[in-house]
């Protein structure tokens, strides 16, 4: 318990003394399929511990990290727990995106930020565990980007793709079909069965942290902090076992620029990816069909 304790408090300290990310360094977008294995929007990756240790009172390596991808012994206890679920085999995470709402933030880019939905938000990228844990987190991307192309300027995706994560990632029809990532067969008439488990680790997080489900009426370089901080403590307390908080007897009421109240419309159709499929993902998922469904 004290060890938790400890996570916590160096969290803490961390979130509130970090020198503020700048809103261009926050929102750069990067280069297609960039080689990178860290995130520019997680300080403790940016620095080193000397330039660390200059923007708060401990080193980075002091810090427990609380959103992580599981290593080799974890990822096959997280696949045993995948396929008892679902009975599909080799997963280590599921993949997708959600937008938490943020205030207009104003300047040339402005629109940037409006997702598809027509309200200004940060969508989030989350690869999550069969336990609604969150294993990665990218929050650094306005509302106008497409999953796929976070995903692929990701250090989630490179770690797959060298197969440095062992297992694959199941994801929705909006992401690419490849070796490392599955993906639904198309025009199945079916629901998008890794949602269930995603959209149900979302649904939880929102619901402990109701912020995140309304406008967040902060400065547009803080967004990516808040939301990062509300993963860890997620983390955190599926760690101490907290209770998970119970679906809402109704709507959570909005404030008038929430996305709640900008249109009574049915949502949008999901996207299509922005980068091709594979024929390494087509193999792999027939070869899972034919073994393990047929």
């Amino acid at each position: 318990m004290a060890d938790h304790y400890g996570c916590v408090a160096y969290f803490t300290d961390y979130a509130g003394r970090v020198e503020e990310i700048t809103q261009d360094e926050a929102y750069r977008y990067a280069p297609p399929l960039r080689q990178v294995l860290r995130d520019r929007h997680n300080p403790i990756e940016v620095y080193n511990d000397a330039g660390f240790l200059s923007q708060s009172l401990f080193q980075a390596g002091g810090a427990t990290p609380l959103v992580r991808l599981p290593n080799a012994s974890e990822a096959a206890v997280v696949m045993e727990e995948f396929y008892a679920m679902a009975r599909f085999p080799g997963v280590s995470g599921c993949i997708d995106c959600t937008h938490v709402p943020m205030k207009n933030p104003g300047g040339e880019d402005a629109e940037v930020f409006r997702n598809r939905k027509g309200y200004f938000s940060i969508n989030v990228q989350a690869i999550t565990g069969p336990q609604l844990q969150f294993f990665d987190l990218v929050a650094s991307w306005p509302g106008s980007a497409h999953d796929s192309r976070i995903f692929d300027n990701s250090s989630a995706r490179v770690q797959y793709e060298r197969g440095t994560v062992p297992g694959i990632l199941l994801g929705d029809k909006g992401y690419p079909c490849r070796s490392y990532l599955m993906t639904p067969f198309r025009d199945t008439g079916t629901k998008d069965s890794p949602k269930h488990s995603v959209e149900r680790a979302f649904g939880v997080w929102k619901r402990r942290f109701p912020c995140l489900d309304m406008t967040l009426q902060i400065k547009t370089s803080s967004v990516p902090i808040i939301i990062t901080a509300c993963a860890a403590l997620h983390n955190f307390g599926h760690l101490l076992r907290e209770p998970v908080p119970p679906p809402p007897q109704s709507q959570v009421i909005h404030d008038s620029s929430s996305p709640a109240t900008i249109s009574s419309a049915p949502p949008p159709p999901a996207a299509m990816p922005l980068v091709p499929d594979t024929a390494d993902g087509f193999r792999m998922r027939g070869r899972i069909v034919a073994q393990y469904f047929t």
